[in-house]
């Protein structure tokens, strides 16, 4: 669907019907007050509750509490704008809705990377990059919404006529062009919103272009004009000049209203009869071809408008995709996970020992000059770490406040989860972004491992990461790899544009991302309920962690293959 530019501020998309559908951007001031009301609900409604209801009885309550503010806070508004019909209450209050580049509904990949990429578009405060974004591109977007290809638009209700002033329609004493007719409809329909002075000013220039003389009632004589381009004929038929507005607008009247009562039976999830369903195709083509004849003749712009943003409608519903999520779910963590992670094998390198060399380097280095902690950990944090792995405590690895397993497995949720998105985010700052993050958390976690090793705390420590670290390190290992997907699209977009190729690598990168969520809440999981348990062996311990860095290892290396090879044989 190839993509046309429009004036004022009016962008446009073309249909396989070959007819452009007309999208208006929505500013910056429309964006902004739908993100303080979508605030609002969160912070008064979704965390009141979570924090008064869902605490009430403890620390179990506090557990469910942090797992459901996660969601709320990454996925509360994929969930509206994928389910929503691309609105959240914020933007369906100021009637904005988010859409693909194309004019289709928004997919759940595109919503998970505009998304995700909020990190980014945050900096360096309260949303700087994404004010400048949107201040720079004619389509106001934010940094999110250019690599997700989407774009916020107004979702208005179809435009009604409105009435023209009273009077007996007249015919011109001479042929007027379309676009002039067009001109003197639009003032007439405006009169009861200007001023006498204004009309007065406008009607001496409607008299200009119509060589007409001056009338000390020229304002009448306009508007009966108005209604005679309209096709109010009650003072007979002369030169007549094609099908008039309200001709057009009687004779094909019926299909609009009938293609506007069945997109609405469909979008609030009516069943509607086979008959009408198996003619919606037919009434949306049928609708895309008065909408282009209404736009050839000149009709008002209020006709164009309604048959536009019907048209619109029926584009969203004939073409948005359809898929089946049970069997593409398990299709995706079956073969395409691990393919996709195989095919970027080179950025997953580089990100493995952008977390792993420092991690390695300085669990060595402490246990020869174990001052060095104290240039890398703050003071506060040695204290937690050294109660939290202590070999007489009454737990392993659990917050001070942390009373049950599923408080726990809460704050990991959070904690390792926020972790890899602002890793796959920052890609967008080329190469810097995940770089640094992997280089902080590996010079954090070899910090801590060293340390703890170096005090006697390794019997306590390395019983307690070596079973979750295969899923978690893993993760954090393919996120980075994943934002380090968008950095080389910005960097070396190839022969596409480099907006176009950010585009692309978002869409493979957004997906890995989705295994990656996957391998953290396992990870949280094993973390919660087994690594802190004092009753396992620790033998037990290193044989389950051994199993599952061989599954780990298993599952990246070779799971998919065998269908890969099969296809790459077909098709020699």
């Amino acid at each position: 669907m190839a993509r046309s530019e429009l004036l004022d501020t009016r962008l446009g998309v073309e249909t396989p019907e070959g007819v452009v559908l007309e999208l208006r951007p929505a500013g910056l001031t429309a964006r902004f007050g739908a993100f303080s009301i979508d605030l609002a609900v969160r912070s008064t409604v979704v965390y009141f509750l979570f924090a008064t209801v869902l605490g009430m009885p403890g620390s179990f309550g506090t557990g469910v509490s942090l797992v459901l503010v996660f969601l709320v806070e990454w996925f509360y508004p994929v969930f509206f704008e994928v389910w929503n019909r691309g609105a959240t209450p914020g933007k369906r209050a100021l009637n904005i809705t988010v859409v693909e580049d194309n004019g289709l509904p928004v997919s759940f990949a595109a919503s998970m990377i505009r998304n995700l990429l909020r990190f980014v578009d945050f900096l360096p405060l309260l949303y700087g990059a994404a004010v400048v974004s949107m201040v720079l591109t004619r389509d106001f977007k934010r940094l999110g919404d250019i690599a997700a290809g989407t774009r916020v638009v107004h979702a208005d209700a179809p435009p009604t006529a409105r009435a023209l002033p009273s009077v007996v329609a007249e015919a011109p004493p001479q042929p007027v062009p379309f676009e002039v007719q067009q001109a003197v409809i639009a003032l007439a329909e405006r009169s009861s919103q200007l001023t006498p002075e204004r009309i007065r000013e406008l009607t001496r220039l409607a008299d200009r272009v119509l060589s007409l003389p001056p009338d000390a009632a020229a304002e009448q004589r306009l508007w009966r004009f108005a209604a005679w381009f309209l096709g109010h004929r009650e003072g007979g038929r002369p030169r007549r000049q094609g099908v008039t507005p309200v001709e057009f607008e009687a004779r094909h009247g019926p299909c609009w209203e009938r293609l506007t009562a069945l997109l609405a039976a469909v979008s609030t999830g009516g069943t509607p009869s086979s008959t009408d369903i198996g003619s919606l195709p037919r009434l949306y083509r049928e609708t895309c071809q008065h909408l282009a004849l209404a736009r050839d003749r000149g009709y008002p712009q209020h006709l164009v408008d309604r048959l536009n943003e019907l048209a619109r409608q029926g584009h969203e519903v004939l073409y948005r995709p359809r898929t089946r999520f049970l069997s593409q779910a398990w299709r995706f963590v079956a073969i395409d996970f691990p393919e996709r992670v195989r095919a970027e094998r080179g950025l997953m390198l580089l990100s493995a020992a952008a977390l792993f060399l420092p991690l390695a380097a300085l669990g060595l280095l402490l246990q020869h000059f174990p001052v060095l902690v104290h240039s890398t950990l703050e003071p506060g944090m040695l204290v937690d770490i050294e109660r939290m792995y202590a070999p007489g405590g009454d737990s392993i690895g659990k917050l001070r406040s942390g009373d049950t397993d599923l408080m726990m497995f809460g704050h990991y949720i959070n904690n390792n989860i926020g972790i890899s998105f602002q890793v796959f985010a920052t890609g967008i700052v080329p190469f810097l972004g995940p770089m640094f993050y992997l280089l902080l958390n590996g010079i954090i976690i070899g910090s801590v491992a060293g340390h703890l090793t170096h005090i006697g705390f390794g019997g306590t420590f390395w019983p307690f990461v070596s079973g979750h670290g295969s899923f978690e390190l893993t993760a954090i290992v393919i996120a980075g790899g994943a934002g380090l997907m968008l950095s080389r699209a910005l960097v070396a977009p190839g022969d596409l544009p480099r907006r176009t190729a950010l585009m692309v690598a978002a869409r493979g990168a957004v997906q890995i991302m989705y295994g990656v969520v996957l391998m953290l809440v396992i990870a949280a999981a094993i973390e919660a309920f087994w690594s802190s348990s004092r009753w396992t062996p620790a033998w037990v311990k290193y044989s389950a962690a051994a199993v599952l860095w061989a599954a780990v290892a298993y599952y990246f290396l070779f799971q998919g293959r065998a269908r890969g090879a099969m296809l790459w044989t077909s098709k020699r």
